[in-house]
């Protein structure tokens, strides 16, 4: 199989995260950072350099577009380097998130061990982490959840290892779904359904918990539905959101929800928890 590499340069740290997730939405499987350089690996089939320019623009990331360079990397496992530098991830001192090749002297409440495919979706980037943090502290026990977007599984999975009945995961990316599947094999997880596809398969279920850690174009289209699928007191959280997209989710939300949300901030990235009254 043959992949490229993308390099970014003269990009700082938060613009990076940017791309990053501009890059995920358009099928690109991993990320390496330095301090002004961003690398992206790509299937060489599955690459299309007018949509990546169309994404960095929607993405407000259009300063970019001439500043890449293109690698072919045929025959050369590229994922090997990228996984030698893929470092544990600790949230809140109670959840370690490592790869197999790590070795953790210290013990923790919660440990997720997946082998590492990509950066975005394993904890590491501020969206994954702050939505573990705040599943930190609400009650799973015996609840219903919805991961959607579920991209490596990794809410599901800790969803589950905080004892939730049922967990519902779906995502339209064959990636995100097959990683899935892995990651949810390997930590041998149970009360978890996983499909392919978009929201119309779950909709006509309800759920106390729905995570939505996807992007501002997906919530708000779904918002209204996402809001029918929660039970009464259900909780929704979204993330993926910039910063400046934040007003437009709450005045899209506030005819939904009479409580306020709970908006948190890390880097350029936001994340809000609605609860139904």
């Amino acid at each position: 199989m043959l992949y490229l590499q993308i390099c970014f340069t003269n990009i700082q740290e938060t613009e990076q995260e940017i791309v990053i997730a501009a890059l995920d939405s358009i099928q690109f499987e991993a990320f390496q950072q330095t301090q002004h350089e961003l690398y992206a690996y790509v299937e060489k089939s599955l690459f299309d350099e007018t949509l990546l320019h169309q994404t960095l623009h929607n993405f407000q990331q259009a300063q970019f577009i001439q500043q890449y360079d293109i690698k072919a990397l045929a025959n050369k496992n590229w994922n090997t380097a990228w996984e030698s530098n893929f470092p544990p991830v600790v949230i809140s001192d109670q959840l370690l998130i490592k790869a197999p090749f790590h070795h953790i002297e210290k013990q923790y409440p919660y440990v997720i061990e997946l082998e590492p495919k990509m950066a975005f979706g394993t904890g590491h980037h501020e969206t994954t982490s702050m939505v573990l943090e705040a599943m930190l502290s609400l009650n799973f026990e015996n609840k219903t959840v919805l991961d959607f977007g579920c991209g490596t599984g990794i809410l599901a999975i800790f969803a589950a290892m905080k004892n939730a009945a049922h967990i519902d995961a779906i995502d339209n990316d064959d990636w995100a779904y097959n990683n899935s599947l892995q990651n949810i094999e390997q930590t041998k997880t149970a009360h978890i359904s996983i499909q392919q596809g978009t929201l119309d398969l779950v909709k006509h279920q309800t759920y106390h918990f729905i995570l939505a850690n996807i992007n501002k174009n997906v919530i708000t289209a779904t918002l209204q539905q996402l809001h029918q699928m929660l039970k009464p007191k259900g909780v929704l959280i979204v993330s993926g959101i910039l910063k400046a997209d934040v007003e437009a989710i709450s005045s899209l939300a506030f005819p939904l929800f009479e409580k306020k949300p709970v908006i948190q901030y890390k880097g350029n990235w936001s994340m809000l928890i609605f609860e139904l009254s």
